[in-house]
């Protein structure tokens, strides 16, 4: 008895997590209301204030459950022993629909996010990646695929940049191909920077 209650428990815990995960997405924190993820999970309210105290309270357990799986699928793509350009190039050239935005970059410019509770999943993932992507553009660099001036940390920023302003171009122009247009134009870039011949060459 004990057991099944405890199942059922976890199935409205996780039915809670997986609405308020794609509302997020699709919505932001600010236009999401905890009776839309009751709707869209199909939980009851009690449930629902059983496993969280408030809608911050469930934001945060999801995004923090987003933090994770973002972060998994970048070192998918970004750390292995494929030659780096490799590996930036199967993380820039990742089919990303523009219109959907970054499920956690699109949270970033709600005044919401400022509080600590929200904040700190967001600033992590993405400090996550920067450190990934800063790694694989130092072994390019180390490597001599790339030039030696180039600032790994900066590098990493701005392809970083291009990817979520590529979302933004997307929603802006109603058009889901240009985020990756963007992604490609950015790897152009560091191809053509490869291609630049270096003294011992």
């Amino acid at each position: 008895m004990g057991d099944d209650r405890s199942r059922k428990e976890d199935s409205s815990r996780r039915r809670l997590l997986t609405a308020a995960k794609d509302l997020l997405w699709r919505q932001g924190y600010e236009k999401t209301s905890p009776q839309d993820v009751l709707t869209l999970s199909g939980v009851g309210k009690g449930s629902l204030y059983h496993h969280f105290p408030g809608k911050r309270d469930l934001a945060r357990a999801a995004l923090d459950e987003v933090r994770d799986e973002l972060t998994a699928v970048a070192m998918s793509l970004l750390a292995g022993g494929d030659p780096p350009l490799e590996r930036l190039r199967r993380w820039l050239l990742l089919t990303r629909d523009g219109l959907k935005g970054c499920r956690i970059g699109r949270l970033a410019s709600e005044s919401a996010v400022f509080e600590a509770a929200l904040h700190d999943p967001v600033a992590a993932y993405f400090r996550s990646l920067e450190d990934l992507v800063t790694a694989a553009v130092t072994e390019a660099v180390t490597r001599g695929e790339l030039p030696q001036t180039l600032s790994p940390e900066q590098t990493a920023r701005a392809l970083i940049a291009v990817i979520q302003g590529g979302y933004v171009l997307s929603r802006a122009h109603q058009e889901p191909s240009l985020c990756g247009s963007a992604c490609a134009g950015a790897m152009a870039m560091l191809d053509a920077l490869s291609a630049i011949p270096r003294a011992g060459d």
